[in-house]
């Protein structure tokens, strides 16, 4: 018997709690694809060469690239709506952003693209052409 297997998908929340107590909760759902894992690399590569081009001499324009790649990787990850409510939380602060949702990003949502590709590996080893 021949099985398909369906993409895998991430399904989370973020619960962001604001200064004066309230909370709102952000829904992620991302659907793991082969375009979705190649273009967080790029991205993933886009970033660290922003960041070797930062070290050699801070400017405005590399900032920018910086800050513009950051929000790609979070339309690409979160969906440009929850991006836009993240923005807002952290009232632009690329800094605290980053600190607080890479991590999240690294410990749960890239476990799963590596688990997705390792899946798509073993399954091209066991198909003959």
């Amino acid at each position: 018997m021949y099985t398909l297997v369906q993409n895998q998908n991430f399904l989370d929340d973020i619960q962001l709690q604001k200064a004066d107590g309230s909370t709102e909760t952000l829904h992620i759902s991302l659907v793991i694809t082969p375009d979705i894992i190649k273009r967080y690399r790029q991205l993933q590569v886009k970033l660290m060469a922003l960041e070797k081009e930062r070290k050699s001499g801070l400017n405005e324009e590399t900032v920018a690239k910086v800050g513009a790649a950051v929000v790609d990787v979070f339309n690409l990850l979160f969906g440009e709506n929850n991006t836009q409510k993240l923005l807002e939380f952290y009232k632009n602060d690329f800094t605290q952003m980053v600190t607080e949702l890479f991590p999240y990003i690294q410990g749960e949502i890239v476990p799963r693209f590596q688990q997705a590709a390792k899946a798509r590996k073993q399954a091209f080893k066991k198909r003959r052409f």
